[in-house]
């Protein structure tokens, strides 16, 4: 047989004598006392001592927390709702409701993205994808909303990575500025560069127009090294995919996802951003935005870009190396002058490489950029070796880090059209 007793407070517990049913020459077998609060370790060593000195043999001491516990158990979900009127089980028929909504959604999604098994590190082939809010009603016709450019009900995203909770997406790609010594950065929202099958608004279709032209310009003619782009991504989580139509239609022929819109993020639960650059490590939000001073680089408005000079090659009276250097040059890169031969060459002129021996076709570098100093500050740095190497390759024999350099850097580019085209093979945004 067992004893019960039931006490309010902590106090009782504390004060807790066995009742004297409980006869030290013929003690029950066990003891469960139930209490309607908190138990100390204080009040259960008395509890526990108190019944060894009268015999009793297995004994339970049930405080408020064990007693809620026991009751939220599957197995006692009667007990809750005949004594309480309350039942777990709908409850937790909801949740995994839930959770099934979320991992059918996340197979969807692995379908669409991925040609294979999963592995780690959640990297897919990016992939286009329309986003539309749940609440819109006159798809695809956005003269229907007045404000539609401000809030838009569909928008095109690629998905770039997948994880354990949601998809990240690309959301935006702006021409940024980055010193990574002076911690100074900046940015310029008018053009986006992300290519999408359908713009996603008028500054995602300035990007291969007259403005973006003017913008990119503006930023090939930076320093190398401070060439960024900032890219913005959002998080689509997979329990917000409401609905996923993996076929679309004939005018947005890829995957719709709807999801219910927010004012403020659209339809990410949230958005961060990095800023990336050749051959560095991306540099998030989370750091640069407090770690970081936002200084002035980009106008309000871009100038007209002016095209200098061209020289032919063959006249600038290179030694021998240095044409076939220049032959299988490919993208943005540097040359180095000491002898004043390049001294007629400025920034925005165009050199002209000739094919050479009736193979490949004629090439065209713009200087983008033209800067003199000693050898010991341009070769500095975590490259600073490999960069003493490019310079005495260029100058064909030993340098001193005393002697003085003049640095041209140049991008490949096509001459055609009103504005040039570049060509950038360096790029780790694409």
């Amino acid at each position: 047989m067992a004893g019960f007793l039931r006490l309010q407070s902590r106090q009782e517990c504390c004060r807790f004598r066995p009742p004297s049913t409980v006869d030290g020459t013929h003690p029950p077998y066990g003891y469960i006392l139930a209490a309607a609060t908190n138990i100390s370790k204080k009040a259960f060593d008395v509890f526990r001592e108190q019944l060894r000195l009268k015999g009793v043999r297995e004994f339970h001491f049930w405080g408020k927390d064990y007693l809620e516990d026991q009751l939220a158990r599957p197995e006692n979900d009667e007990i809750l709702f005949t004594f309480f009127g309350i039942s777990l089980s709908p409850r937790r028929r909801a949740r995994a409701t839930e959770i099934k909504f979320s991992i059918n959604n996340k197979n969807k999604i692995l379908r669409l993205l991925l040609d294979s098994e999963l592995t780690g590190g959640g990297a897919v082939q990016p992939t286009s994808m329309l986003l539309r809010d749940v609440k819109d009603q006159h798809y695809p016709y956005k003269a229907e909303y007045a404000d539609f450019d401000k809030h838009r009900r569909w928008e095109e995203h690629k998905a770039i990575e997948v994880d354990a909770t949601g998809v990240v997406f690309k959301a935006r790609e702006w021409y940024a500025y980055l010193d990574p010594e002076k911690k100074e950065w900046d940015f310029t929202r008018a053009v986006d560069l992300l290519s999408r099958e359908h713009p996603l608004d008028e500054k995602n279709a300035q990007r291969e127009q007259d403005l973006g032209k003017k913008i990119e310009h503006f930023w090939r003619h930076l320093p190398l090294c401070m060439q960024a782009k900032l890219i913005v991504y959002g998080f689509v989580r997979y329990e917000d995919m409401l609905v996923i139509d993996e076929k679309g239609d004939p005018l947005f022929a890829m995957p719709h996802v709807f999801i219910d819109f927010s004012e403020t993020h659209g339809p990410f639960v949230g958005t961060f951003a990095s800023l990336v650059q050749y051959q560095r490590q991306p540099l998030h939000s989370s750091e640069f935005e407090p770690g970081y001073t936002k200084v002035k680089i980009f106008p309000e408005a871009f100038p007209e870009p002016k095209r200098g000079n061209t020289h032919e090659l063959a006249a600038l009276g290179l030694g021998e190396a240095t044409p076939k250097r220049l032959q299988l040059f490919r993208g943005s890169g540097v040359l180095y002058s000491f002898d004043d031969k390049l001294a007629g060459v400025a920034e925005g002129d165009i050199i002209h490489l000739p094919e050479r021996n009736g193979r490949g076709t004629d090439k065209y570098l713009e200087v983008t950029r033209v800067s003199n100093a000693e050898v010991a500050a341009v070769a500095a740095g975590e490259t600073a070796e490999y960069q003493m190497r490019q310079i005495e390759e260029w100058a064909g024999r030993k340098v001193s880090p005393d002697e003085s350099v003049t640095t041209y850097e140049v991008c490949e580019v096509y001459t055609w059209g009103k504005y040039l085209t570049y060509q950038d093979y360096r790029e780790p945004w694409n």
